[in-house]
């Protein structure tokens, strides 16, 4: 067995020269340790290595038998890890913190555990922080995640804080999937109205496990990896039979039509295409509506706008957050009418900033006055009013008849 040839079976220079420069040149010399090796050697050979892509072609052709080994499914890895962390009788949190991360390897934990040792902790319980330092780091120095990609919900979830426009409502999409678990669904909207949560609602409701995926873990700077990447995304959701989740979907549906580098046209095409044979439920989520590639835009099964919430919906949050709807019979109709007077004023108002209140209690340690929740959402509001006021001044042409400041020539 040869593992990790190297050098001896990598791609040309002639080989790169004709395909990315377009230079012709001779590429159909073999060295003769290539030949010996795949040709007359009288030994049964086997070759490992991470792939084919950097490989002559002609040498290719010569193995007798290729097999491609695929990595385990999520839930067998999450099976291995588990009997891995129970052997090592791990406190609970620790084992939390291990399984809660993805793509971590039986080797990774291996390592994490002799680096544990190494670190000098005075008790168990640092040597297993230590630990999960260890993996985290690993991980992070392969370029992957080192957080759960779910968020903590710190709020009262429901599908009657989803304000929405159109004639399919979350619930009627969500009855629709459970019957036939198959079609496409584009999420819309500013930060904060909740689609992320719904999303992983909706894989709840229907007992599918999420696959999320973020532009960050598809978007490579090599030409051809974002198809590649692309095409793997889909055939990981169609092996798990899981919800797949395209976050930020935004940097893969840009209109082509203004597309100023052929890789944008393919990236769009290769997405269009997974979408196409997907044999589950797709979803992607984006705060930016315009300049989507209309032709795209129509493959989606259902488009949802999702808005900030209603006054209605606003009051309803406020109450169940704010801890008051047991005793809201005993508060005085002027100071429930001032609460909802400051709530209507508030039109950018959406679920997320309730969050975001909250955690602030939580990390604090502290507990609002309803009249204490109201200024922080005034405040919340106001950050977004600011942000969106300078945006568009930033945007805006300039007036009519003003001057344009001078170009320097150099």
């Amino acid at each position: 067995m040869i593992e990790k040839p190297g050098d001896v079976l990598e791609r040309r220079p002639s080989e790169f020269l004709r395909n990315i420069l377009g230079i012709e040149l001779d590429s159909s010399h073999i060295a003769p340790l290539d030949q010996l090796l795949l040709d007359t050697n009288p030994a049964p050979t086997v070759w490992t290595g991470p792939g084919s892509d950097s490989l002559v072609d002609e040498c290719v052709a010569r193995f007798v038998f290729h097999a491609a080994l695929m990595k385990a499914g999520r839930e067998e890895r999450r099976t291995q890890m588990e009997n891995l962390v129970t052997d090592l009788k791990l406190y609970k949190a620790t084992k939390a913190d291990i399984l809660a991360l993805e793509d971590v390897s039986a080797k990774q934990i291996e390592a994490a555990v002799r680096a544990s040792k190494l670190s000098g902790a005075a008790n168990k319980r640092e040597r297993e922080n230590a630990m999960v330092r260890a993996v985290r780091r690993s991980l992070a120095a392969m370029q992957r995640d080192t957080l759960p990609k779910a968020k903590e919900c710190v709020t009262e979830y429901s599908l009657e804080y989803i304000n929405h426009a159109g004639r399919f409502g979350p619930a009627q999409i969500l009855q629709a999937l459970k019957l036939r678990p198959k079609g496409s669904l584009c999420l819309y909207g500013p930060p904060g109205t909740g689609k992320t949560q719904f999303v992983e609602y909706l894989a709840q409701q229907m007992g599918k496990r999420l696959i999320s995926k973020r532009a960050s873990d598809l978007l490579s700077k090599w030409l051809g990896d974002n198809e590649r990447n692309l095409a793997a995304m889909f055939q990981e959701a169609e092996e798990e039979e899981a919800i797949l989740f395209l976050d930020e979907g935004d940097s893969f549906l840009r209109d082509r039509s203004l597309a100023n580098h052929s890789w944008e046209v393919t990236t769009v095409n290769e997405l269009l295409q997974g979408m196409e044979r997907f044999p589950g439920v797709f979803i992607v989520a984006t705060n930016l509506f315009r300049g989507l590639d209309t032709a795209a835009l129509r493959r989606f099964t259902f488009k949802l706008e999702m808005r900030a919430l209603s006054p209605e919906q606003r009051w309803s949050m406020f109450v169940s957050e704010t801890g008051i709807k047991k005793t809201l019979a005993e508060i005085a109709r002027t100071q429930k009418d001032s609460w909802k007077a400051d709530l209507y004023q508030m039109h950018q108002l959406a679920a997320g900033d309730f969050a975001t209140v909250k955690r602030q209690c939580i990390l604090l340690g502290e507990t609002l006055s309803p009249d204490q929740w109201i200024e922080q959402l005034q405040i919340e509001c106001d950050i977004k009013r600011e942000s969106q006021t300078r945006e568009a001044s930033e945007t805006a042409p300039p007036p009519a008849g003003a001057k344009t400041p001078a170009k320097l020539v150099h």
